[in-house]
């Protein structure tokens, strides 16, 4: 087994505004950025080939 770092972890807040208004909400933004991994995995919560867990 190649080695690795195990128990890193990246957050990411998101927001969509247009003109200071609001445009969309945070939950449509997500689902709108995980569109394709949603598609191709079934869900948003994959483990990837190198073994990362993208949710």
């Amino acid at each position: 087994m190649e080695r690795r770092i195990f128990g890193t972890e990246n957050e990411y807040g998101v927001t969509c505004t247009f003109r200071g208004q609001r445009r969309l909400s945070p939950d449509e933004v997500a689902r709108y950025l995980f569109r394709r991994v949603v598609s191709w995995g079934r869900s948003s919560n994959v483990f990837l080939e190198n073994g990362a867990r993208l949710y």
